[in-house]
């Protein structure tokens, strides 16, 4: 899936709004050292992917304004957020054409890109 924080993306026509697209994860105390920075690293991972999970859930292929936010709860537990707006897009240039096939979308089919967009397919 296609995650840029951008609002916009270049080379790339967004058929539908699918909604905001949230990852959460609420960790206890974190260690001072390599371990915290461990653990911190490991929840942002963890909440993007959570947030990646949202926005397909949705039927999205891409989230745009991808944000992240860390709340130190004060009890030594941290909140750690991940959120963006899931869309469908549809590459419209060669450039987007790549990155789409890099990012495993295949090649496009025969249809155009709404009728992809309103079946939910992935390009």
């Amino acid at each position: 899936m296609l995650v840029v924080t951008t609002d916009h993306l270049h080379g790339w026509d967004v058929q539908r709004v699918c909604g905001e697209a949230v990852g959460v994860a609420l960790r206890g105390g974190v260690a001072s050292g390599v371990e915290g920075e461990a653990s911190l690293a490991e929840s942002r991972t963890e909440v993007l992917a959570r947030m990646v999970e949202h926005a397909r859930a949705k039927g999205a292929n891409a989230v745009v304004g991808l944000r992240f936010d860390a709340v130190n709860m004060g009890d030594g537990s941290t909140e750690m957020c991940a959120y963006g707006t899931a869309v469908v897009a549809i590459p419209v240039d060669e450039g987007a054409k790549q990155t789409a096939t890099s990012l495993g979308y295949g090649q496009p089919s025969g249809e155009t890109g709404s009728q992809q967009a309103q079946q939910g397919q992935q390009y």
